[in-house]
């Protein structure tokens, strides 16, 4: 699927994702394949893999948010936990149930699917989506924790994720050079991700 930007969205917007994407697979997170096409008229568009689709046939997929009732296995939280510390700590706040989703598989089994949507957001009024630990606008380490606890995920593990997550954030000017994003944008982004 190649995304097109909104008129909302900074002229860099698909370099950005693509950059994002890379920081993402450095933090542990599942992503389907992804791509810059380069237009004829100079722009770059991100494209990703559609992970509902194998070579056996469709999967069945659904968001999160439709199935807040399902019972998932312990692997599928600590796999949602990532990525909601990266979220957090990528100011991704654009983390709404809808932007999480599972598939099921040829058995009936469902599983989280790789991670889609990520980018940087200021969200509405300047918070997140969905609030973490009971905080929207600067959700941290005590709030992760609380998450983490209610989910019953040990706090070594949680730690664990919210280091690897955070060594990979700090690698921003590498992922963004990487796509070629310009200095000044890969420099507004790294204040955001830095503060």
């Amino acid at each position: 699927m190649v995304k097109g930007p909104s008129p909302e969205d900074p002229p860099e917007i698909g370099a950005e994702e693509k950059a994002y994407a890379l920081m993402a697979v450095a933090a542990g997170l599942q992503m389907a394949d992804t791509q810059l096409y380069h237009t004829r008229k100079g722009r770059r568009l991100f494209a990703t893999k559609r992970f509902d689709r194998t070579p056996a046939g469709r999967l069945h997929m659904h968001t999160a948010s439709g199935l807040l009732n399902a019972n998932h296995r312990e692997p599928e939280v600590l796999k949602m936990f990532r990525n909601m510390v990266f979220n957090v700590y990528a100011k991704n706040r654009d983390d709404h149930a809808k932007n999480h989703a599972f598939l099921m598989d040829g058995d009936g089994r469902w599983f989280l699917a790789p991670a889609y949507d990520l980018t940087f957001s200021s969200g509405p009024g300047g918070e997140h989506s969905t609030a973490i630990g009971g905080e929207g606008k600067a959700p941290g380490m005590p709030h992760l924790l609380s998450v983490s606890r209610g989910a019953s995920i040990p706090d070594n593990d949680a730690k664990d994720v919210i280091e690897q997550v955070r060594t990979a954030i700090g690698r921003w000017p590498e992922f963004a050079e990487k796509v070629g994003l310009s200095r000044s944008r890969t420099a507004e982004l790294h204040a955001f991700l830095t503060t």
